[in-house]
């Protein structure tokens, strides 16, 4: 009886012993997860926190520290760009503070997250539900006259901007305007940005009236108060650019391109997505000044830190092969661009929903390659493709 005794003694012994040495592995994790990341060693801020994903028993589903290492994963993989596991993640932080804490501010605000993830991988409805949702939290939780909710209109604009829904994109960003003014005043970046994402809209649908003065607006006020060094100012000066372009007014637009360009290096170095975002828009520039020499090496730059960045299956990289094979189309190198047109074909093909605008437009372009190169049966198989997806 006493060596029974001793037995269950000795195993709940090496039980809590082994439960404390978990423990102290997980909390280790932790705390190098944190480190690395705040020595900007994401990788490895990554492979800890997984190591600490791990590690948690499974009684841990709804604990805080699950929920921790859930919003870590996401912002971290987000940040890497790899969207497909930083959403699984951001889904589970949703889901943990659904369930401890019902559906508040906090659990909207990670919906956000995953909203602006789902709109960056062209996963548009996704992304509306969540904006959706959102809005609705923050109208239940606060009201129509909070910063927050003045947040999510600015969210829904401009999905729909990208999606064409211009009448919801329009009366969307309104809104947050006005709402930021009356909250903040006219002198406070999110004011800005709401004029700026109006000037866009009002560019994509030929209005630029209406979106000269609002991006000058939007650029001055970035520019006094959030520095001529910083990010925001870069997106206002790339705007206004857009619209310079679009007017012909090319020796201003391409003066801020630059300007952008310079921004976005010293801020994020050239191996960063919105440093190359510069390279190729100054490269569509000089493509629409038939300045092909110009355009070339920068579109090439921008291919390579994408495909380092987000792989050479990614619809980044495969935009950026279009590019390339659009130019090399008018330079008459007809081998490079058949190529390179293809390559972004079957990346589209893989990476995008069927009804997304890019199967138009990359069938468009074959279709115009081939008729230049007189495969006429080709050239109209796929011009008949594309304009089937214009209709739809």
């Amino acid at each position: 009886m006493r060596m029974k005794k001793s037995i269950i003694i000795f195993l709940l012994v090496n039980l809590t012993t082994a439960s404390a040495c978990l423990g102290q592995a997980w909390k280790a994790h932790m705390d190098s997860a944190r480190l690395s990341k705040e020595a900007k060693n994401l990788d490895k801020a990554v492979n800890h926190y997984t190591e600490v994903y791990g590690l948690l028993p499974p009684d841990s589903a709804l604990s805080g520290t699950r929920l921790t290492v859930s919003k870590q994963l996401g912002e971290l993989l987000s940040a890497l760009n790899d969207y497909d596991n930083a959403a699984k993640f951001y889904l589970e932080a949703a889901s943990i503070i659904g369930k401890t804490d019902g559906k508040n501010g906090a659990y909207a605000r990670n919906l956000a997250l995953l909203g602006q993830l789902y709109f960056r991988i062209a996963q548009y409805a996704k992304s509306e539900r969540c904006f959706l949702e959102v809005k609705n939290i923050w109208e239940q939780v606060g009201s129509k006259k909070s910063a927050e909710y003045a947040s999510s209109c600015n969210n829904l604009g401009g999905l729909y901007t990208a999606t064409g829904a211009y009448g919801k994109a329009e009366a969307m960003h309104v809104e947050a305007k006005e709402i930021r003014e009356q909250l903040l005043g006219k002198d406070h970046a999110d004011y800005a940005q709401s004029c700026n994402n109006l000037a866009a809209l009002y560019k994509d649908i030929g209005q630029y009236e209406k979106a000269e003065p609002l991006a000058l607006e939007a650029k001055e006020i970035r520019g006094r108060v959030l520095g001529k060094e910083a990010p925001a100012y870069a997106i206002s000066c790339t705007n206004l650019a857009n619209i310079y372009r679009d007017l012909g007014r090319y020796d201003q637009a391409e003066e801020l391109y630059i300007e952008a360009k310079r921004v976005r290096e010293k801020a994020f170095t050239k191996k960063s997505s919105t440093y190359a975002s510069s390279c190729n828009i100054l490269a569509d520039l000089y493509y629409y000044k038939q300045e092909y020499s110009k355009a070339e090496p920068l579109y090439l730059e921008a291919r390579e830190i994408r495909g380092q960045l987000s792989g050479k299956k990614s619809y980044e990289y495969g935009q950026s092969c279009n590019n390339l094979a659009t130019l090399y189309k008018d330079m008459g190198a007809y081998e490079q661009a058949e190529q390179l047109a293809l390559e972004a074909k079957e990346i589209y093909d893989a990476v995008l929903t069927p009804d997304h605008a890019s199967h138009a437009i990359i069938n468009n372009n074959l279709g115009a390659l081939y008729f230049a190169m007189a495969r006429y049966k080709e050239a109209e198989r796929h011009l008949l493709r594309a304009r089937t997806s214009w209709e739809k």
